[in-house]
């Protein structure tokens, strides 16, 4: 349900950042950024701290900050070194696509940004109604070795689609590509 509820900021984000960008490019920046302070004083005032007094540090080691210290010590456990490098190609294809689709779409289709606007909110209710419908009823008659393994074949689907643009170019078949790349994702 996380993930399907994640999907709406999909659904929303570029609907009303394209609207927004009618008003000029910086606008969605600014308005994000606005977003983000919000979250970050709420935070800041209203959540109490969830560790007990106790259990906190008194002061900061900066070799634990280190990140590549951290991601070594991880990568060296055997049983989760091929699922984070699996789930890291994963996400490197999700943030391709995302951040190429609107050059790619005003280079290929002549979109504007509402139009790409549309298209991430296809994305977002094929992906919503996907892992609120689809997952939970491919998990109850496969495993989830099996879903994640169609899911990756669905989403390889979307991302040939999307290469054929590049010779068809039509709309009719980025919006396809899009919701088999979202159920695919989706089920990943």
């Amino acid at each position: 349900w996380i993930g399907a509820i994640a999907s709406v900021s999909i659904v929303l984000g570029p609907v009303l950042g394209g609207f927004m960008a009618r008003l000029g490019y910086q606008v969605p920046f600014f308005v994000a950024g606005g977003f983000a302070l919000a979250n970050v004083l709420f935070g800041f005032f209203f959540l109490p701290e969830s560790l007990p007094a106790d259990q906190r540090s008194t002061s900061v080691n900066l070799a634990r900050l280190n990140p590549i210290s951290t991601l070594v010590d991880v990568l060296s456990m055997p049983q989760l070194r091929w699922l984070l490098i699996a789930m890291f190609l994963v996400a490197l294809s999700f943030i391709a696509i995302v951040a190429n689709l609107g050059l790619f779409t005003k280079d290929n289709l002549n979109w504007d940004t509402v139009a790409v606007g549309s298209v991430f909110s296809v994305f977002g209710i094929t992906s919503i109604a996907g892992q609120a419908l689809l997952l939970p009823w491919l998990l109850k008659r496969l495993g989830p070795a099996q879903v994640a393994i169609i899911g990756v074949v669905i989403a390889l689907v979307g991302f040939l689609l999307i290469a054929l643009i590049t010779v068809v170019n039509s709309p009719a078949l980025l919006y396809a590509a899009m919701i088999f790349f979202a159920i695919g994702e989706g089920l990943i």
